[in-house]
């Protein structure tokens, strides 16, 4: 099936998320610009936010398809809190950046759970986009087995309406994180960066702009004219901070779709030890699998 003019509804799907798990609506940021609103998920428990009602009106047309992902074992469930995404090194937050959007925008998160997998997939509606991201935890195979790896995915989609849209995804380190330094450890095909203390290590990867491009040639969860502006763009589409890792996507077009990702993966910090690159160095088709979710 294509994934051009919004094909993508009711196909394949399942994906990360603190991207994460929430029903809850995310606030606005006031600080940003008029024409760019941003929704994150701050990490933290819900005892430490302001309280937010549990149900925001979304104007948007009674035709809108949701479930970007078709997954099996979930039902939808009611949360009271922001998902988290907890590390060894400390609490990982998630930030969607959409622009524009227009200034009644309106944000609702609902939450499908997995049955019996430590999965969650989240599902977002505004006036210029449909959001979904999937958070799920998994094994790597046997070959990286570790008994302290453990290993979670973030996958996320996105779909553009009536609107030509500019989003970036951020995984970030809230305070009160225990790494002492980060470095980049990218490889082929792979974008990703480090963090270690004297007793643990964190890494977090995702596609570099090659492995995106050659997905979206091929129509994988993707369209494929989402190519070309990929390989127009001068600006990196991964980029690394200090303290984060964002994925900084081009214009998407009405009705086109796309996916990306993040792995995170921690151990123990034991010298010579790649296990949590090796883990991070998935394929999206795997990732699915992990959350049970189908093909087209």
């Amino acid at each position: 099936a294509s994934w051009e003019n919004g094909a993508c509804n009711n196909h394949i799907l399942a994906g990360g998320r603190d991207l994460l798990e929430t029903d809850l609506k995310a606030p606005l940021v006031n600080h940003k610009p008029k024409n760019h609103r941003r929704f994150g998920l701050p990490l933290v428990p819900f005892s430490c936010v302001p309280f937010l009602p549990t149900f925001l009106p979304i104007f948007l047309p009674n035709e809108l398809p949701m479930n970007l992902f078709c997954c099996n074992g979930y039902s939808s469930v009611k949360t009271e809190r922001y998902p988290q995404l907890s590390t060894p090194l400390g609490t990982l937050g998630v930030v969607f950046d959409v622009r524009p959007v227009a200034d009644d925008l309106k944000l609702g998160a609902d939450v499908r759970k997995h049955n019996s997998k430590d999965s969650a997939i989240y599902e977002w509606l505004s006036p210029v986009c449909i959001l979904e991201a999937m958070l799920v935890a998994f094994s790597p195979d046997g070959s990286m087995s570790s008994s302290e790896l453990s290993c979670q995915a973030l996958v996320v989609r996105v779909k553009a309406l009536n609107s030509r849209i500019n989003i970036r995804f951020t995984l970030n380190w809230l305070p009160g994180h225990r790494w002492i330094e980060g470095f980049p450890e990218s490889g082929e095909g792979l974008e990703a960066r480090t963090w270690v203390n004297e007793q643990w290590k964190v890494t977090i990867g995702t596609e570099d702009r090659e492995y995106l491009t050659a997905r979206a040639k091929t129509g994988m969860w993707m369209s494929q004219k989402f190519a070309a502006a990929i390989e127009a763009t001068t600006e990196e589409i991964v980029q690394m901070t200090l303290d984060s890792i964002s994925i900084n996507l081009p214009e998407i077009s009405d009705g086109q779709c796309c996916q990306v990702h993040f792995v995170i993966a921690s151990n123990q910090r034991i010298e010579e030890d790649i296990s949590t690159w090796l883990a991070v160095d998935q394929q999206p088709s795997q990732l699915l699998k992990f959350g049970d979710c189908l093909g087209t």
